[in-house]
Formats: C-alpha cells, structure tokens, sequence
C-alpha cells in the first residue's frame, strides 16, 4: 500500500483505490467493486 500511497501523493488528479482481500488482480480478486469504480471515474468525465 505505501507504493500506491506514494504515487497517489505525487500524481495531482488520480482517485486510489485501496481493496481489502486483494491481491495483485483485482479485476479477478474483485471485480464487482473495481467495475464499480470505473464506473465512478467514467461518469466525472461527463
């Protein structure tokens, strides 16, 4: 997590998203909630 936090501080506009359970595939590990986050991103873009 500290390697996301870091690149999270240092990109102004991104959203992190940080699954509990989740290994290094989350669109396998959790695809329900990463789907959901796209989502998410895409409607801002409006």
């Amino acid at each position: 997590m500290c390697q996301i936090d870091c690149i999270a501080e240092a990109a102004p506009d991104v959203t992190l998203l940080k699954l509990t359970n989740c290994g290094h595939s989350p669109l396998r590990d959790q695809p329900e909630a990463v789907t959901e986050a796209i989502k998410r991103l895409v409607e801002r873009l409006d």
